[in-house]
Parts: C-alpha cells; structure tokens; sequence
C-alpha cells in the first residue's frame, strides 16, 4: 500500500505534517527538543505551532572500540549511557564503555556551547516533553534520550517523528513511551530515502533558531568577565550581584538569570571584582565596593545598543543583595526593583531607609538565621516591600523546586514594576 504523505518535500513539510498529530498538546507549554541538527529546525516549527518551549537533546552514539562505525550504545550530554543489545555479545566492556562515554560528553557540552550560543538547557523537570527527530530508524539514540529525560524528572514524553521503523517503534512502546509518527513503512530503508530534500543543516541555521544569545564580554577599563542574556525584545534589564565571593559562573544565578530571559527580561552576570582583587577576601565583605561596581556594570549596560536604558532591575544573593540595595539606594531613580535570594539586606545597614525600588526578600524556610536578618531589614525599608519564605529551602536553594520557585517569584517581581513598556524613553531597537 503507498503512503501518500510519502515522501516528504522537505524537513518543513514532514514538520508541518508531524505537527498535526500532535495538537492535542497545544496550550500545554510542552517542550519540544530536537535532536541536532536536522530535527531542530523542525522542533522549532513544532513548538511555535503548539505554543510550547523550544530547545535541543544532545545524543551521541558509543561506536565499537575497534569499529567506529559499528554503534553499540548512545550517552546523552548528562552522562546517561544506553548499550545496545549486543554490547556484551561483541565483548565491551563497562571500563571501555565508561571510557568513552566520558570524551563523548565533552564533545556533546561543546556542541552545546556552539549550537545554542551559550544558553543553558531548559529544564524537563515536571514538563510535558516531545523529543523530536527527523526519522527513526534503530531506536537506539532516541532512546538514550528518553532515558536521560526521565533522570531529570520530565512529567511525560513523547517521541514524534515523521518516519520511523516498526522495530524502532517496538522498541520505544517497550520503554513505556508515547510515539507519534506520520509513517511507519515496512520495510523500512534510510531516513533519507523518505525525503525528496534530505540537505545537511548547517551550525549557523541551528544557532540562528535561537533567540536567546547568551555573550562572554569584557567590561569597563578593568575588563570585568560578564555573561549577557539578550531575549528579542526585551521588556528591562536585571543585573545579578554575587555575594561571598561567587561569580558570573553561579550556576544557580545562571538557572534565575535563563527563567527571567525566556520571560523577556535581559540578563547581565557580571564579576563585581578581577581576579586580582577576589585573591583578597576581606573584599567580598566589602559592600560599599560591590555597590560601586554594580552602579558601573549597569551604566555601561544601560548605553549598550539593544540595551539603551531600559528599565533596571537588580537582583542579589547573599551579601551580593547587601550590594544591590545600597546601589538602588544610590541610583533611585534608574532602579525600578530589587529581588533578594537568600541575601543579607542587613548589610546595607542605614542605606535601607533610603531605597524606594520596591524590593522582595526571599529566604528558605529552613535558612533560620537569615530569616531573622532579612525580618530585620524589611523592618528598615521603607519602600514598597515583601517577605517571601520557600518551604523546605535551605540557604543555598538546593531542595527540589526550591530555585524554580525563586526564579518564578523574581520574574512576577521584575514583572509587575517592568511593566510593559521597556523603556524609559525612546531608546534604539533591538537587532
């Protein structure tokens, strides 16, 4: 019997084509992950037509020690390796496995860095997932990814694909996976052959789909190391004041700064001290300092193109939000609002009386001693303000969904004193 959705013109009509049997998932927010680099264009038509998240899954097959070519596994940029069934029978071991799983995640956290620009991958925790792919034959890769998604705590996952072999299919409903094709032939041959239009896709087309840059640059005369998060239209800007010697490299500050760029707030990681200067510690007490340069980081930010004075938010973790209430205190009429993670707004000692960015302190409840100094400070402030304790957190917001949370409350912060117009007056277009 002839298919009559095959072949595909190109990976926009097997996309388009796809997408249709998946609208159920339309108005879910699902995620939507393409494998690179053919399947991603078509994640990114998938997620724009059910108005879900888009991102990539990185996979990369495990070949034979002494046969490249001959796969007998797949590991996943998290480090989760699936073998093949015939893995032991070809006499592999767990050491050569293990071996070079461990360079093949290096090359996947550099494809990573090359094809998304910088960003950082979109969490699955608790999110309906579809795992895009541009056909499927063996199973083995899509499968790793699964796997790896369901270690990260993904709600439910979809496989979809536009061709796919029965065996392949088997082998997913076996993992207990959901999967959607358009075509299932039997036999079934290469990928390609189902394509009038099979054409490789280049690194500039993928990094050209995402819109969210992420940039390295150097600030100011003392080439202070930053990490720019520029969203397409951008409604204000917030700059992040590290605390206890952290940096532009906090992981957790990077989770917050990748929530607020996906709800069109600009981002700037900066380190508030060189190296030089970080070597002495009694610095990273030193609040008048960090205020200082946060209140130079924003001014040159604020005069960058797609930057140009937009509304400023700061936001600070531990004595970082010290620092960031006493350059808000400062600066008041640039500063629109200040969020404080697991922060020390003591410390801003009789600059407290004197901010009027309305500001929001966000402790974990089980972060005792904080708790009591940030009541002390919200006691002090005399601007429009808020105490936020997250159940179950402790100072570092380790406990699961305790940094969501955060960074949940600090976009509905920035949100609500952004409000909708970017910019304080006429300022240059984004590019």
């Amino acid at each position: 019997m002839v298919d009559e959705n095959l072949p595909f013109e190109d990976r926009e009509d097997a996309a388009k084509k796809l997408l249709s049997h998946l609208t159920e998932f339309k108005g879910q927010n699902p995620l939507v992950l393409g494998i690179p680099r053919g399947a991603i264009p078509m994640a990114k038509i998938i997620a724009d037509g059910l108005g879900g998240e888009f991102d990539m899954i990185l996979v990369k097959k495990i070949g034979h020690p002494l046969q490249p070519e001959f796969a007998i596994g797949s590991v996943t940029e998290d480090g989760e390796v699936v073998l093949g069934l015939g893995a032991r029978e070809h006499g592999i071991s767990e050491e050569d496995v293990e071996n070079y799983a461990v360079k093949q995640v290096e090359l996947l956290h550099k494809q990573r860095r090359q094809l998304g620009k910088g960003r950082l991958p979109i969490s699955p925790k608790d999110r309906i997932v579809i795992v895009v792919d541009d056909g499927i034959a063996t199973g083995a890769t899509m499968t790793a990814a699964v796997q790896s998604l369901r270690h990260r705590g993904a709600k439910r996952i979809i496989v979809a694909a536009p061709v796919a072999s029965p065996q392949a299919v088997h082998l997913l409903e076996m993992e207990g996976v959901e999967v959607r094709t358009v075509a299932v032939p039997d036999p079934f041959g290469a990928v390609g052959y189902y394509y009038r239009n099979f054409s490789q896709v280049s690194d500039a087309e993928v990094g050209a789909l995402f819109s969210l840059r992420p940039a390295e640059v150097d600030i100011g005369p003392l080439n202070l190391k930053a990490i720019i998060g520029l969203p397409e239209n951008p409604i204000g800007l917030v700059v992040f004041a590290h605390g206890s010697g952290s940096g532009r490299l906090s992981p957790r500050n990077q989770f917050v700064a990748e929530s607020l760029n996906r709800a069109r707030m600009a981002t700037v990681l900066a380190d508030l001290l060189t190296e030089k200067e970080s070597e002495n510690r009694a610095n990273v007490f030193d609040i008048a300092l960090l205020a200082r340069r946060l209140n130079e980081i924003s001014s040159w930010a604020l005069e960058q193109p797609n930057l140009v004075n937009l509304k400023l938010g700061y936001f600070g973790a531990s004595t970082g939000a010290g620092a960031a209430l006493v350059a808000a205190a400062i600066d008041p009429a640039r500063v629109r609002a200040v969020v404080s993670r697991g922060g020390r707004p003591d410390l801003a000692g009789e600059y407290l009386a004197r901010v009027q960015a309305p500001t929001l302190l966000i402790v974990g409840g089980n972060d005792v001693p904080v708790i009591d100094l940030n009541r002390i400070a919200l006691d002090q402030l005399r601007c429009e303000k808020k105490l936020e304790i997250v159940p179950g957190a402790t100072h570092l917001f380790e406990e699961p969904g305790t940094l969501e949370r955060v960074a949940e409350l600090a976009m509905n912060w920035f949100k609500k004193f952004f409000g909708e117009a970017a910019h304080l007056e006429t300022a240059t277009p984004v590019q």
